[in-house]
């Protein structure tokens, strides 16, 4: 599914570090939450991928009923959440950029946050790859750039 290139609402910084902000209409973001975005928070792939593999180790004692907890999940997402997925499969479908590795895995309690960068993966700029990470701010402010820029 793809995601609505937006309009750019501010754009700071020089060279290979720079920030900027998106906007969306309310459509394109609803398009957006329920397609790619929803994926990335819920991390419909690896959960999928879980289950199957769980399926071929019946018997264990770890198996069942927690693991079918952890899996099922169903707390909410947090905003700073959301704004990373948006983020990440903003960069995925418009920036050439690839994200290997959904930060959700590896958070060991559910009401924590990792820390270093948030984004952490692969720009592909013409023939040359780079390694990029990026730091995402989550705002309501109804400012251009918010307070936390």
């Amino acid at each position: 599914m793809s995601m609505a290139l937006g309009t750019i609402e501010y754009t700071l910084g020089a060279s290979r570090v720079n920030c900027s902000g998106v906007s969306w209409t309310a459509e394109e973001l609803d398009t957006a939450l329920a397609g790619p975005v929803a994926s990335l928070v819920f991390d419909s792939e690896g959960t999928a991928d879980i289950a199957a593999l769980l399926e071929s180790v019946p018997g264990t004692d770890f198996a069942g009923d927690e693991i079918a907890r952890i899996l099922n999940n169903d707390m909410l997402p947090k905003d700073w959440e959301v704004g990373e997925a948006i983020a990440e499969a903003y960069l995925t479908h418009h920036r050439n950029s690839y994200f290997p590795w959904p930060d959700g895995r590896d958070i060991r309690k559910p009401k924590s946050s990792l820390p270093g960068a948030d984004l952490i993966g692969f720009h592909k700029n013409n023939e040359e790859t780079r390694f990029a990470f990026g730091e995402v701010k989550t705002s309501k402010e109804n400012k251009s750039p918010p307070q936390v820029v």
